[in-house]
């Protein structure tokens, strides 16, 4: 089987933990099975880059929009569960399944490996996530002149891991990075700041997909214009908005201490349904 995923030159945590989960929670001979399925997990990767596989296992991905679905009419497609309710409506399909995004699952993951989490001790840290395409000068000066630390999604899982469990709250454009806050219990916040160039329409799809699929109330995406505030198509169209807009903003973000972080029993929730899954398609995978 195919553990397909996104890959980016420079490498990016949402896409590439795909190599890291999931043999920790399938087996390591989950994926000498079936030769001919192609295994989409984490990312906004639910579109027609997957017409070449003669079957498809969808275990929690995402759409980047509701014109960007795939055609499932063929029958090849097996779908455990997707991402979140938007992607769930825009397949209208009755028997798809939204749970949230498996990257909720990383905590997990590292104790069942004896990795140690965090103990929870106040430092005043806040993590800023930029997105993998931002550019990386103008995340530093940011960081600099907030008085906060950067974490690059380049990092290796483990290392990014680490980096924020230090924080107290993190800062975040790149939606795995937020994802991971709540995984790691973390307050955070969703900001723009290059992203609405990079992605259009998506990147607010795919954010509320994820927000609502932990009842997150689409209220609380107030946030969103801090560096954003003009349509995708529009931005990508005009140069960038002058530094010193991007740094007032986000300082706004700061002083309101408005993060974000669903309650404990819903991350559970989703994690254990996520669970069951893995079990349900494991033996169906290796046992049938």
């Amino acid at each position: 089987m195919e553990n397909w995923y996104y890959k980016s030159a420079a490498g990016n945590v949402g896409d590439e933990l795909n190599a890291w989960i999931w043999p920790k929670f399938f087996g390591a001979d989950f994926f000498d099975h079936r030769p001919d399925t192609r295994f989409i997990g984490v990312g906004s990767v639910l579109d027609d880059r997957h017409k070449s596989a003669k079957k498809k296992i969808v275990f929690g991905s995402g759409a980047r929009g509701r014109r960007s679905i795939p055609d499932l009419a063929d029958g090849s497609w097996d779908i455990r569960f997707v991402r979140g309710p938007l992607t769930a409506a825009a397949l209208a399909s009755e028997n798809t399944k939204f749970i949230s995004d498996p990257a909720l699952l990383v905590p997990i993951a590292m104790a069942n490996g004896g990795a140690s989490l965090r103990q929870p001790k106040r430092t005043g840290k806040i993590g800023l996530i930029a997105h993998y395409l931002t550019d990386p000068q103008l995340v530093l000066d940011l960081a600099r002149d907030l008085g906060v630390t950067p974490i690059s999604v380049n990092l290796e899982i483990e290392q990014f891991a680490a980096e924020l469990q230090s924080c107290d709250a993190t800062i975040c454009e790149a939606m795995h990075g937020a994802i991971l806050s709540e995984a790691f219990r973390i307050p955070w916040i969703g900001v723009r700041i290059q992203s609405p160039r990079f992605e259009g329409k998506s990147n607010r799809f795919k954010w509320r997909d994820f927000m609502q699929s932990l009842d997150i109330s689409p209220s609380r995406m107030r946030p969103f214009p801090a560096t954003g505030i003009l349509p995708g198509r529009v931005q990508r169209a005009l140069p960038d908005r002058p530094y010193h807009s991007h740094l007032g903003q986000l300082k706004r973000v700061i002083d309101d201490q408005c993060w974000d972080l669903c309650p404990d029993n819903v991350l559970q929730r989703a994690q254990d349904a996520m669970q069951e899954e893995v079990d349900h398609l494991r033996r169906k995978v290796v046992h049938s």
